[in-house]
């Protein structure tokens, strides 16, 4: 099974979802839990899709066991909050809204938060604590510090466990390799390293000259 960017996200019936944007990865058990999905005709925000309503995925389309009744109600991949930034004096309490006074004197029509009372925003994923949500294209960097290249695709087996990234490398002439997972040392949400040096991955053979 493989998992590529931009991937098409259509429902059961065949309506378009949205496209991948990101896929969710637990690095220490290389379960594929979750993909991230939007802009689409259902989703126009990036909703957080678990990976077992999956039915079956081609190359560029990813086909789900749920129908639109199900999908609308996905939380957000990203939700934002305010908090207080300080808590008040004890025994104090200031209103959060007041009136600002103008030149004239006059007091204006607008509230607005009482200076004393600051917020600040906080922003938080719903995916498991423990996992990375891998963005599109995230860049390969090798043992020796050598952007080697970007995520292209993810690869599975039957249980839904990564086992391979393809990577893309190249501006013009697109090349690409197939990274076993045992490969990687660690995964960010911007990048994955890895354990073996540049001319290591330079050596494997392309997926285009396999093709020849």
């Amino acid at each position: 099974m493989q998992i590529k960017r931009d991937a098409r996200v259509v429902t059961a019936d065949g309506k378009d979802v949205g496209h991948v944007e990101r896929v969710v990865i637990d690095p220490g058990t290389r379960d594929l839990s979750h993909l991230i999905v939007t802009r689409g005709w259902l989703f126009k925000e990036d909703r957080v899709l678990p990976f077992s309503l999956v039915a079956h995925t081609t190359e560029d389309e990813i086909r789900l066991s749920a129908t639109r009744e199900t999908l609308e109600s996905l939380p957000l991949f990203q939700e934002t909050s305010y908090v207080a930034a300080r808590d008040p004096e004890p025994g104090y309490a200031a209103p959060y809204l007041y009136y600002p006074v103008g030149l004239s004197g006059v007091p204006a029509m607008i509230p607005q938060v009482h200076p004393e009372i600051t917020q600040t925003m906080t922003t938080s994923s719903n995916i498991p604590d423990e996992a990375v949500a891998l963005k599109e294209g995230a860049r390969v960097v090798s043992a020796d510090q050598d952007q080697v290249g970007n995520i292209e695709q993810v690869i599975l087996d039957g249980t839904g466990r990564t086992t391979h990234f393809v990577i893309a490398s190249g501006l013009i002439n697109r090349e690409h390799r197939v990274i076993p997972y045992i490969w990687v040392k660690s995964v960010t949400e911007d990048e994955v390293r890895l354990y073996v040096n540049a001319e290591v991955i330079r050596r494997l053979r392309t997926q285009e000259a396999a093709t020849r």
